[in-house]
């Protein structure tokens, strides 16, 4: 890129992109199969919400693994796996946008479920069903589907070797339309809808504050992992969608000057912050809920073992009562 390399800000983003999203990947992907063996077990299969942080958690490993494979490549030995074929050319940029996508408006889903149970309670268990939310699933599954379809078919292999539009009234479309239509429902629509339905959920929950305070242990509990599940999404996602607001079409046109350095090294901590979001929602189940711990630990320990620990725990005990 000419003479960034002289600009500590590139060297910086350079190094955030080699270091950070290997880190996520391993991270993130261990946290979320461990939740999805949890969460499907048959005594958590029969709530609607454990249905959309399974579903929540397939599509964030799905994001971590191609975002990774794609880019890391690339800043680490300048080679692109989508620029190898037409088919990974066309199947990595339809999974980028999909799996990040489908993401954000599981957390959506989420949030829109725990606003019926606020502020409907006596209708959760008519509106959020097990069907109901299967059909959600399906739903929000296929609109996206359609809604970036067009790349399997709009992408291809260049002249240069390079994956690139077919065309160029599509690479009008691809490089000055669909940034803004993809930042509006993979960041900027989410957000809003999960802002506004968390304020309006605290906003009844202090009103009706000394009902909570009667509500049972689970309840509270999982109350408090949802907000934490979407405060962390408002908090990883903001700064990206303010990026490509305001900077996008610079980035998109970056040259080599200093400024440009900046660019790179702001695109670069918005993007890992971005999909720092898809690693550490595993985190954030195991630190607010007690019963998911216990569950950890029962699926990464042994029972013949933790007996024996737990046996030997108890002589000594009775050992040094004597």
């Amino acid at each position: 890129m000419g003479n960034l390399d002289e600009y500590v800000e590139y060297r910086v983003s350079l190094y955030i992109l080699r270091i950070v999203p290997p880190l996520l990947l391993v991270f993130g992907t261990a946290g979320n199969v461990t939740s999805i063996v949890i969460l499907m077990q048959r005594k958590n299969r029969i709530s609607s919400t454990a249905r959309f942080l399974t579903a929540l958690a397939v599509c964030d490993t799905l994001s971590l693994l191609v975002t990774v494979s794609r880019n890391w490549p690339i800043v680490m030995f300048d080679v692109s796996i989508a620029h190898t074929s037409p088919i990974a050319c066309k199947c990595y940029g339809f999974l980028v946008y999909f799996s990040s996508e489908t993401s954000s408006w599981f957390i959506v889903a989420i949030t829109v479920e725990r606003f019926v149970c606020i502020f409907c309670p006596h209708r959760t268990k008519q509106i959020c069903s097990l069907q109901r939310s299967n059909t959600v699933i399906m739903c929000i599954f296929t609109a996206l589907f359609l809604f970036n379809v067009h790349l399997l078919f709009g992408m291809s292999i260049g002249e240069n070797s390079k994956c690139y539009p077919t065309g160029d009234m599509y690479a009008e479309f691809y490089f000055k339309i669909w940034p803004i239509v993809k930042i509006s429902v993979a960041s900027i629509i989410p957000f809003l809808i999960v802002f506004v339905g968390n304020t309006s959920i605290m906003i009844k929950m202090r009103r009706r504050e000394r009902s909570f305070r009667n509500q049972n242990v689970k309840s509270s509990r999982l109350m408090v992992t949802l907000v934490l599940l979407n405060v962390v999404f408002l908090v990883c996602i903001t700064p990206m969608a303010l990026f490509m607001l305001f900077l996008g079409k610079r980035y998109l046109n970056l040259g080599d000057t200093h400024e440009d350095a900046v660019v790179l090294l702001l695109w670069s901590v918005v993007n890992v912050l971005y999909f720092t979001n898809n690693a550490v929602n595993f985190l954030l189940y195991f630190l607010s809920g007690s019963r998911f711990r216990k569950e950890v630990r029962n699926l990464c320990c042994v029972k013949s073992w933790c007996h024996s620990a737990a046996t030997d725990s108890t002589a000594q005990k009775q050992t040094g009562n004597k």
